[in-house]
């Protein structure tokens, strides 16, 4: 699903909102990671992610950007 997603993204270039629970993931598709607050529900931080496509999830830069979305979520 991740891949077909970013073949559609690619060949319109339409703007996606795409809402998950897996950080794995949300670094895969995004260009931009919404970190939300539970109570009330608002804006705690945004990340920019600056990675080429397609992106490799072993890369030290990919895994860097998880564990900052992490620390944002205070794991």
């Amino acid at each position: 699903m991740q891949k077909m997603l970013t073949d559609i993204w690619s060949a319109t270039k339409k703007t996606v909102v795409y809402i998950t629970h897996n950080v794995s993931e949300a670094v895969y598709l995004g260009d931009k990671v919404v970190v939300l607050k539970a109570h009330p529900g608002s804006v705690k931080k945004i990340i920019n992610i600056n990675l080429p496509r397609y992106r490799d999830p072993l890369s030290a830069d990919f895994v860097g950007i998880q564990r900052e979305i992490l620390d944002a979520l205070g794991h």
